[in-house]
């Protein structure tokens, strides 16, 4: 083989293995965990902060109404108010979302979700639905259920690979694996499942 057929052979076996590792990029895997709020009874958490719940962070963000519009300066707050079917005490998202985040990769989250405001937030791999309701709502690449289970209350369940992606909403942002929330929803028993 000449010098010339060499280097190209060294050059373009170089630009493979490179293709390789950037086509190869691996997503950590998450944990699977529940969050069941129990513990946290009373707790009053604002835009901005963050809280991690056994290894999951957890984030109170700003909410996107029907037209787009950002509502800032909402809260979530812990209560026995049983409006998300749920086991005891839930979170209640008052014109907030919040962000999970577990950690890496998870294939599915199961939670149940009381909606019962006049939009809900519903963010998944880097995609945000905003709907007056919450059945019906779809994202490309995971199948998303919601199974009523009370009045204005469901068991949602979101089925494929979920990896941590950048959401932006109200000038908030931050990686995370589901962004849920609205003008007045309640969320109890948060499930995720990793490989």
């Amino acid at each position: 083989m000449n010098p010339r057929t060499r280097f190209v052979t060294v050059v373009v076996a170089a630009a493979v293995v490179a293709l390789m590792f950037v086509s190869c990029k691996v997503t950590p895997e998450g944990i699977s965990a529940t969050l069941a709020f129990d513990e946290m009874g009373g707790a009053t958490y604002f835009e901005g902060e963050t809280v991690d719940l056994d290894g999951v962070i957890v984030t109170v963000l700003p909410t996107q109404d029907l037209s787009g519009e950002a509502h800032r300066g909402g809260n979530a707050i812990v209560l026995d108010s049983n409006l998300a079917g749920g086991s005891g005490y839930e979170l209640e998202l008052n014109d907030a979302c919040i962000g999970l985040n577990f950690g890496g990769r998870v294939i599915g989250i199961e939670l149940r979700v009381g909606d019962n405001g006049d939009w809900v937030n519903l963010g998944v791999n880097g995609t945000l639905r905003t709907q007056p309701d919450l059945p019906g709502v779809s994202v490309a690449g995971v199948m998303i259920t919601a199974v009523p289970n009370g009045s204005d209350a469901f068991n949602l369940t979101i089925a494929g690979e979920i990896i941590p992606t950048m959401y932006t909403i109200g000038g908030a942002s931050g990686e995370f694996n589901l962004v849920i929330g609205g003008s007045y929803v309640h969320i109890d028993d948060v499930v995720s499942v990793a490989e």
